[in-house]
């Protein structure tokens, strides 16, 4: 079984490999119209990290989310 909490912190390691660590709170809590209005923290508890990791994969092919 997926432990969400290790899943969720092994996203905020990648993430901040792209962008600068003192930003990625807020974003974590911001509405995104790209999960559908969600913030990222609630598509985690939704269980649908796996959008995040297809936002992170198109960040780094250099494609817009």
């Amino acid at each position: 079984m997926l432990n969400l909490e290790s899943e969720k912190q092994r996203f905020l390691d990648a993430l901040s490999e792209l962008v600068d660590k003192e930003r990625i709170p807020s974003w974590m809590d911001r509405q995104n119209d790209a999960f559908e209005g969600l913030t990222p923290n609630k598509v985690i508890e939704i269980g649908r990290i796996d959008k995040l990791w297809e936002m992170m994969h198109d960040m780094r092919d250099g494609m817009p989310s």
